[in-house]
């Protein structure tokens, strides 16, 4: 007899492709900045991120605290709601591609667009998340979907350049892998889910007594956590948004126009690697180690991200300017996510659990300082 696949294995793949499908959309659309600068300006990218994060954080916010106005909704209707929302993400791929084809669409419809498609991103992580509690192994393939997503950006625009496609081709080749989503959602309605392990933070919050104090209690707990995510995110965030301003910095003419998207390129790959060196890491980091290194590398990135973009360095040729671009961002961004994974392992370890096997409310509470410290990150971008 022919040996069957393990059943949980298919379900933690199904898992890694929600994860990944979650965001690539907006991965390979800020890959598309040398279009987005030419349409609406050098803080497109910047307002783009900012209604990204925005409605993301909304929707997370939403569905974690808003019990009162989001019933409790049982694991066909989370599957229903997720699924619905890489439909939207569909739609909203096709739309952003037309109109970065057509290079004539305003602003505003562009950035109600992208807001649209950070609310289904919230939604699908937030909702993903809950779900993997049920599965065994699902959450530690729900965050290894995540963290490759930035990495198979860069590939499919490697492809398009490569076949010397335009930047519209992108957004529909990554509308793939929402397709695979919404297969993999099908096959993890089809396995039987346990008992949730846990409630979300927004339930101990309306349970009262002991649930209550256990949220207030971590938080109180992970206040220092909270401090290094919020600014390891607000400075990776920032140089990323601030990359057409860097570029226009360090050189100057037609020939720099790329720099911008090699930039988020080498960035997107430095995210994946340090999450992954993060992972590596044994042991529980030191937290006021972590809050220094994270108040320096907010301070040293300010400072390398200002200077490159605004104290009129001597004029460079291209492939110094490129060699000293793709440092900043490649540097910055390891450093950012290589913290931010140690600084989880910290968080989670505080209450016995692990990356990999987390505690749900730990989960929200960081994710909720990540998201604050990306809107702050695009913000300082956008006033530039």
């Amino acid at each position: 007899a022919k040996p069957r696949a393990d059943p949980n294995l298919l379900l933690q793949c199904a898992f890694a492709v929600i994860g990944l499908a979650s965001s690539v959309l907006w991965n390979q659309l800020m890959l598309c900045v040398t279009v987005l600068t030419g349409l609406f300006g050098k803080p497109a990218l910047a307002r783009a991120a900012t209604a990204q994060n925005a409605l993301c954080a909304l929707a997370m916010v939403l569905l974690t605290f808003g019990q009162r106005l989001v019933p409790q909704m049982d694991v066909r209707s989370r599957l229903t709601l997720c699924a619905a929302s890489f439909v939207v993400m569909l739609g909203l791929g096709m739309a952003l591609a037309s109109m970065l084809h057509d290079a004539d669409a305003p602003e505003h419809i562009f950035l109600t667009l992208v807001a649209l498609n950070g609310l289904c991103t919230g939604m699908a992580q937030n909702l993903a998340a809950s779900l993997s509690t049920m599965f065994e192994g699902a959450s530690g393939a729900l965050l290894f979907g995540e963290s490759m997503s930035p990495l198979v950006a860069v590939a499919i625009a490697a492809c398009a350049e490569s076949l010397g496609q335009v930047a519209s081709l992108t957004l529909l080749l990554a509308e793939g892998f929402v397709l695979g989503a919404l297969l993999a959602i099908a096959w993890v309605a089809r396995a039987k889910a346990a008992a949730p392990s846990a409630s979300s933070a927004g339930q101990c919050l309306c349970e009262g007594g002991e649930a209550r104090e256990y949220v207030l209690h971590r938080f109180s707990q992970l206040l220092g956590n909270t401090a290094v995510a919020f600014f390891a995110c607000c400075i990776w965030v920032f140089l990323l948004c601030s990359s057409p301003f860097i570029s226009e910095g360090l050189c100057r003419g037609s020939a720099c126009s790329n720099l911008p998207s090699r930039m988020i390129s080498v960035a997107n790959v430095a995210a994946t690697l340090g999450r992954f060196l993060g992972l590596k890491v044994n042991g529980r980091s030191w937290l006021p180690a972590l809050v220094l290194e994270s108040l320096m590398l907010l301070g040293f990135g300010m400072l390398v991200i200002f200077a490159s973009a605004f104290a009129e360095l001597p004029a460079m040729s291209f492939q110094a300017a490129l060699a000293v671009a793709l440092c900043i961002s490649g540097g910055l961004t390891l450093w950012s996510n290589f913290l931010l994974m140690r600084n989880d392992h910290s968080a989670q370890s505080t209450c016995g659990h692990s990356v990999l096997l987390p505690c749900h409310v730990t989960t929200e509470i960081m994710w909720l300082s990540i998201q604050v410290g990306s809107i702050t990150g695009t913000r300082f971008a956008a006033a530039l």
